[in-house]
């Protein structure tokens, strides 16, 4: 009778503790999952940060070859408003 107890007890235990390990089990893939989730989306922003990055890249490339060109000609107003003014002078 004692042995039988004793295992009824043991089964317990260990039954308890399987739900215990299922519980446990079954909040972990819920964090896996939201954890997975927040990577994806934290992906998706640095997808579109990157994106934005290689277009402003794009533009100070565009932009800093019009600076020659933007200071050629207003050398070149400077030079014609030199001109006028000496012009109005005569």
């Amino acid at each position: 009778m004692k042995e039988a107890e004793d295992l009824k007890e043991e089964l317990y235990k260990q039954s308890k503790s399987s739900e215990e390990v299922k519980q446990e089990n079954l909040e972990l893939s819920e964090e896996i999952d939201f954890l997975s989730s927040k990577i994806s989306a934290k992906d998706l922003c640095m997808d579109d940060l990157h994106q934005k990055l290689e277009m402003a890249e794009r533009r100070i490339q565009q932009l800093s070859g019009s600076v020659p060109r933007l200071q050629a000609e207003r050398h070149q107003y400077a030079e014609k408003r030199k001109e006028v003014r000496r012009m109005w002078q005569q």
